[in-house]
């Protein structure tokens, strides 16, 4: 009996866990899924999450596979753009001028 509630247990966790990773997958925002085409208010808005996906979408327009480097640079790149050069509505893609 206590092997029954042990396993609905554990099997009902996985059940949870599984759904907010889905879940958490698919909130990410609708900006960051717009890559390069994220306004700067946009992308100092999302979460460190977010701006990755945006930055990866960016770069892979030119690279099948950006190394976690260029992501990081590229991130950093983004943000010092949007907090001196560039405007609420500059798109991040202009990071690279």
């Amino acid at each position: 009996m206590m092997n029954i509630k042990r396993c609905t247990v554990v099997a009902t966790t996985v059940v949870l866990v599984a759904c907010s990773t889905m879940l958490s997958a698919c909130s990410l925002g609708s900006a960051a899924s717009k890559g390069g085409d994220a306004t700067c208010a946009e992308y100092l808005k999302m979460s460190n999450d977010e701006k990755t996906e945006a930055i990866k979408l960016l770069l892979k327009e030119k690279n099948d596979d950006p190394s976690n480097g260029a992501i990081s640079a590229a991130k950093m790149s983004a943000t010092l753009f949007c907090k001196t050069a560039g405007s609420d509505n500059s798109r991040i893609r202009e990071i690279n001028g």
